[in-house]
């Protein structure tokens, strides 16, 4: 590839706000080459109808343009290849790229690969370390072959797909028309830490940790994979009446957060690697499955049913998640990625995740990094009880201390919704797959259709806004009609509160 920059090229950064004369000559060459290059992406999304989009990434300031051009003698020199992005406001550890071109004559010359080595390396500098990218059918394979994945399409009309992202994050997002929403996660440098002599250095691997999940949990930011995607956000859906919710993860605002909010993505099953909330594992969004599948291959290594089996949370960094899973089986366990098959989360918040969820519900324990870090200053396993996490967020949002859920979880595990059917439609959010997987792993079971409801005093019926019509057939047949938040607020409290409002009453 050609060596950048060099004698007759160079990169510039373009800020509209602090534009002169010969930057806004810059930054309208850049308008005609993504004009030119890109005429699909000039969509508003949701309305079908031509925008100003393509003008307004290069001239409203919201987005600054890292430019490779040319470098004659005289005048400005010419606009080879161009990226504006944005970091996201109020979160610096993401940043977004709604559009990137190289001018045809100078395609698959090194350009566009270029250009986007120079970008990331800036955006590492200053801490990002996960990226989105907007993409169309020609551009996909040049994401792909830089390390995105896809999550989410907006089609040429601008109508929005469901995206497993959180709220804050989505509503940060451009979405022009056209285009497949993707996400790629910087590593950062990890050569110096907790190594010794090129040994691994389990007992700073331990500190570490401890540090990172205290500042995950004190600055609520999502150093997953494993984004809260990876990948549900929480339930709290603007869909549903009667649930007074806000916030969302995917198309409907739902706030049910994956562990892995930018997981999503059917075409990749090697998850690890790319992913911020991270439980070592990927889950959801519809990808739990995968997330099986991979647990599977962290499960075969381990034939003892008794020892423990534990899920990490809030942990990004690979070389360290590596040497935390060395510690886990020095002191005689091992790492799973499935949280059905959990006997310990350690986390530092308490989160409505799917992998969370179901580990809630099966007995496991949540404990913070603390446990883990004196189970190695004493090298066994150390009683749970007094390391049981305690969350003021969860305090706060559920009126009840998470030790008294946990111990009631772990005096009958799986025992919410044991002899209770659970109905639900097609139109449910999040998806019937992953709603599916929660109430069984509670020890419901689920049914389709309002022909199935035989026992209405034992029969829930989870409602949304498109099916009020279903909801109100089944209150009067009996059934109990709650919304998909209710479901969330029980598992995470573990009771079930049949007093609570019911959605039909809102109708």
């Amino acid at each position: 590839m050609l060596g950048f920059p060099s004698r007759d090229h160079s990169f510039l950064l373009l800020n509209p706000k602090d534009a002169d004369n010969h930057s806004k000559s810059l930054l309208q060459q850049v308008l005609e080459l993504y004009l030119e290059e890109l005429p699909t992406m000039n969509y508003a999304a949701n309305t079908g109808k031509k925008s100003q989009f393509l003008e307004k990434c290069t001239t409203s300031g919201k987005y600054t343009t890292l430019v490779l051009r040319s470098d004659p003698v005289n005048g400005c020199g010419e606009v080879i290849a161009a990226v504006s992005y944005q970091i996201i406001p109020n979160d610096t550890q993401y940043a977004e790229i709604p559009l990137t071109a190289v001018s045809s004559k100078n395609q698959k010359m090194g350009f566009g690969q270029a250009l986007y080595k120079e970008l990331r390396e800036r955006l590492q500098n200053v801490g990002i370390l996960t990226i989105f990218c907007w993409a169309d059918k020609t551009s996909e394979s040049f994401w792909l072959k830089q390390g995105f994945i896809t999550v989410g399409e907006v089609n040429s009309k601008g109508k929005v797909s469901r995206l497993p992202i959180r709220a804050d994050i989505r509503r940060a997002l451009s979405f022009p028309g056209g285009s497949m929403l993707m996400v790629a996660h910087v590593k950062k440098d990890t050569n110096n830490i907790g190594c010794n002599s090129g040994k691994i250095n389990l007992r700073e691997a331990v500190r570490e940790f401890d540090v990172d999940v205290k500042d995950n949990s004190s600055q609520q930011r999502i150093k997953r994979p494993i984004w809260e995607a990876s990948s549900l956000s929480s339930l709290k859906s603007k869909r549903v009446r009667g649930a007074h919710l806000s916030g969302c993860c995917q198309n409907s605002n739902q706030n049910l957060a994956c562990d892995n909010c930018f997981l999503q993505s059917s075409r990749h099953t090697d998850m690890a690697n790319v992913l911020p909330d991270h439980s070592t594992s990927p889950s959801c969004f519809g990808i739990h499955d995968a997330g099986r599948r991979s647990g599977d291959l962290c499960d075969h290594l381990v034939s003892k049913e008794n020892c423990p089996r534990i899920m990490f949370m809030d942990i990004a960094d690979d070389v360290k998640k590596t040497w935390l899973t060395k510690i886990v089986e020095e002191l005689g366990g091992y790492v799973t990625c499935d949280g059905s098959n959990s006997t310990h989360v350690i986390t530092g918040k308490a989160r409505r995740t799917l992998n969370f969820s179901i580990a809630l519900c099966s007995g496991a324990w949540i404990v913070s990094p603390k446990w883990l870090k004196a189970s190695f200053r004493e090298g066994r396993f150390l009683e749970e009880s007094q390391f049981i996490l305690e969350d003021e967020d969860y305090l706060l949002k559920y009126k009840t201390d998470l030790r008294n859920v946990v111990n009631r979880a772990k005096t009958n595990p799986k025992s919410l919704l044991r002899g209770y059917h659970v109905c639900l439609t097609k139109h449910i959010q999040p998806s019937v797959g992953i709603v599916s997987t929660i109430i069984r792993s509670a020890g419901g079971n689920v049914m389709h259709g309002l022909g199935c409801i035989n026992e209405p005093s034992k029969t829930i019926f989870l409602a949304c806004e498109e099916d009020m019509s279903e909801a109100l057939l089944a209150a009067k047949k009996g059934a109990w009609t709650f919304s998909s938040d209710w479901l969330m607020n029980c598992v995470m409290k573990q009771e079930l509160d049949l007093e609570a409002p019911q959605f039909a009453e809102s109708l």
